[in-house]
């Protein structure tokens, strides 16, 4: 195997897993888990998918998949900020007057 094949080896294997882990926490209703996973996601498949069609001019319509990879990427962030919102203004109801 040569080194490019072995790079789309382990990060395809790598995405697979974070893929299941991801779904597997989504069906749980887990967002804290699910936001940085599916970032993760996306952003792997980024990765791969230019990496694919820059190794190989004739897999250039796989370009084409970025766009979902970058709104699932933005959407995922905007989430996880929301999140992360949310919980600080939880905390920050939680916190006695002084």
């Amino acid at each position: 195997m040569s080194n490019k094949e072995i790079f789309f080896t382990i990060l395809s294997c790598f995405l697979v897993t974070v893929v299941f882990i991801a779904e597997w926490y989504s069906s749980k209703g887990n967002l804290k888990v699910v936001y940085p996973m599916n970032c993760l996601k996306f952003g792997g498949f980024l990765i791969l998918e230019t990496s694919i069609a820059l190794n190989n001019p004739e897999q250039w319509a796989i370009m084409i998949f970025n766009l979902a990879n970058l709104w699932g990427l933005a959407m995922n962030i905007k989430g996880l900020r929301r999140l992360i919102k949310k919980r600080q203004e939880e905390e920050g109801k939680m916190l006695p007057d002084v």
